[in-house]
């Protein structure tokens, strides 16, 4: 968690904010230590609970968080409001809006938009809103074959049972997943809904060597605003490699950290990019999960013997983050970004200022922008429902059974 943290703070504090407004404060796990930067001159934190706003307030009174108590007071404040909620004269006041860790816990794809356009019209221009810890929708399958596998009561301590039985047990937890997901592309589609007031969206996945859930199945998204001359300046990475591909014209191989050593070494290139490597964080549950999206899988396969085939895939992946460090003994900065490859990433190397560096998204048709957000994200209303329709036929079929004194099991109920 510490790792994550310290992360995430270093992500932001690197764009030196200096008016702050974190929508969604909770505790102040980011407000303790970034309100404290030297560059910050005004924090401004909000939260939709009474009771974590007094928390803060008295967590306030009692510490100065180094800055002392007479610029403490001018420094921090924090407000209790819903998130879209905000007052004119906020309107393109800060320069950095931060939303960590909270969009999960929206109840659906309008509010999380309404949220967001609301952190836009607040942002100063040229500034930027920092959306951490949301969790991908396109790895929702492999988060759930993760839990089943690595839980202390892991399905794999039972010798014999078959591939089909995980199937099925990811496929209820996918069904009853009640939290939002997000694939990466709704937020490209929500900056060309809003060109006006959004120069570039960078979506990067999690830093570290970690391998808890954050860095396997979490991304980042830092949306920056326009300027107020509306200049955009955008690098595209000219120079790619492929991770053990056929050299193309414009795709050239590497088979090695080793080789990318020898490229980062020879500093020839500003900018570059090293396109689908296997990610080692989630291989296991990537190919499993590839085996629950499979029509041609046998179910009766026993998963003692499909895991060993997944540890087999897990040998041949790799970790992200060696990636990452080996590019800083070189002295190049990276981002580990989503590859268009499945279970993959890309790294990208450079140099120079590239913060109008795009994600490899595919583009959307402009027409279909606004009907197209609502199919990046899973519907957590309805697996509430579900379960609550789980609950009560699950009863009913109980007092059915009781009348007629059947003595067995409760058959077991799949709502689709």
């Amino acid at each position: 968690m510490e790792e994550w943290v310290k992360s995430i703070v270093r992500e932001i504090c690197a764009f030196g904010p200096q008016v702050v407004l974190e929508i969604g404060c909770g505790t102040g796990n980011l407000l303790r230590k970034i309100a404290t930067s030297e560059t910050v001159l005004e924090y401004h934190g909000t939260d939709f609970s009474y009771e974590t706003v007094a928390y803060i307030e008295k967590l306030l009174q009692k510490t100065s968080f180094g800055i002392g108590s007479n610029g403490l007071e001018r420094k921090i404040k924090v407000t209790h409001r819903e998130a879209p909620e905000f007052e004119e004269s906020e309107i393109g006041k800060y320069d950095t809006i931060i939303i960590n860790s909270v969009v999960q816990y929206f109840p659906n794809v309008k509010y999380l938009t309404e949220v967001l356009e609301t952190a836009i019209k607040l942002g100063k221009p040229g500034g930027r809103v920092f959306v951490g810890d949301v969790r991908n929708l396109d790895s929702q399958e492999e988060f759930h074959a993760a839990v089943l596998l690595e839980s202390p009561n892991s399905v794999l301590s039972k010798e014999y049972i078959q591939l089909g039985d995980l199937l099925e047990k990811v496929a209820d937890r996918v069904d009853q997943d009640f939290e939002l997901l997000l694939h990466p592309n709704y937020f490209t589609d929500l900056a060309k809904l809003n060109r006006d007031k959004v120069s570039h969206v960078v979506i990067s996945m999690h830093r570290g060597r970690s391998w808890n859930e954050m860095a396997r199945f979490r991304y980042n998204v830092v949306i920056h605003l326009q300027n107020s001359v509306r200049t955009i300046v955008d690098h595209v990475p000219t120079v790619c490699y492929g991770w053990k591909k056929v050299a193309t014209g414009s795709v050239q191989r590497v088979n090695s950290l080793v080789d990318i050593g020898d490229i980062l070494r020879a500093k020839n290139h500003q900018l570059f990019i090293v396109l689908d490597v296997p990610n080692k964080r989630i291989a296991r549950a990537e190919f499993l999960a590839s085996l629950y999206r499979s029509t041609e899988s046998s179910h009766s396969t026993f998963l003692t013997q499909a895991d060993k085939l997944a540890i087999k895939y897990e040998t041949n992946s790799m970790d992200p983050e060696e990636f990452a460090q080996l590019g800083e003994t070189y002295g190049y900065n990276s981002r580990i970004q989503f590859s268009r490859k499945r279970g993959c990433f890309d790294i990208l190397y450079f140099i120079i200022d590239v913060t109008g560096v795009r994600s490899y998204i595919d583009e959307t048709e402009e027409d279909d922008l606004a009907f197209h957000l609502t199919k990046q994200v899973n519907t957590p209303r309805m697996a509430k429902e579900k379960r609550k329709v789980f609950g009560i036929l699950r009863m009913a079929i109980k007092a059915a059974f009781k009348t007629y004194k059947y003595e067995g099991p409760v058959p077991r109920l799949v709502l689709k």
